[in-house]
């Protein structure tokens, strides 16, 4: 009977839509204070955010994105790297579909074996220009395991954002899940016969 609660569990918390979304993600906070914006971000500035990622399958970014309260036209490149500046995944935002101070969902394809490695959050734009590109801000505050740059130039602060990371129960998981719950369950039974016997 628990083998069958556990499979439901399982089944419950990474299929079922109404439940799986609850626990299909996990976040880890950047920066959260909304300190100073960087100024539009146009082709003339590019943001670099380093940090360690806390779980495995980073599969997206929210990051606080103003419009300056108008529609802009463009696009802002948001790219993931490695260590050794490989792109890792890229995703292009199309500035007249940001909304006005709001976090701003980034979801890509998940990155395997993320956890405890430095990436890179780098942000561009090869088109947009002034008067006519969007902003994100920083907290003054420095992140544990952060560095910020602005042009190649360290700055204090954190990119407001979150990190994004999709859990995954894969099937030696399920396995040993399952392992684990027959043997409590041959444990409690051998000891309430043990019981009974006395």
């Amino acid at each position: 009977m628990s083998l069958i609660i556990a499979n439901l569990f399982i089944y419950a918390t990474t299929s079922y839509a109404p439940i799986a979304d609850k626990y299909r993600y996990s976040t880890m906070k950047l920066g959260e204070n909304l300190n100073e914006n960087f100024g539009e971000i146009t082709s003339e500035v590019e943001i670099n955010q380093s940090f360690v990622a806390k779980y495995n399958n980073l599969s997206g970014l929210a990051i606080f994105v103003s419009t300056f309260n108008r529609s802009n036209t463009g696009e802002t490149t948001v790219n993931i790297l490695d260590e050794k500046s490989n792109v890792l995944r890229t995703v292009e935002l199309e500035n007249s579909d940001l909304n006005d101070n709001e976090y701003t969902e980034i979801k890509f394809t998940p990155i395997e074996g993320t956890k405890n490695k430095v990436l890179f959050i780098n942000v561009s734009s090869g088109s947009a220009v002034g008067n006519n590109a969007i902003t994100m801000w920083k907290d003054f505050r420095q992140s544990p395991n952060t560095k910020l740059s602005v042009n190649n130039e360290f700055v204090d602060g954190t990119l407001v954002g979150n990190t994004i990371y999709e859990n995954k129960i894969d099937m030696s998981s399920r396995i040993i899940i399952n392992f684990v719950v027959f043997l409590l369950n041959f444990l409690t039974l051998g000891l309430f016969r043990f019981l009974r016997k006395r």
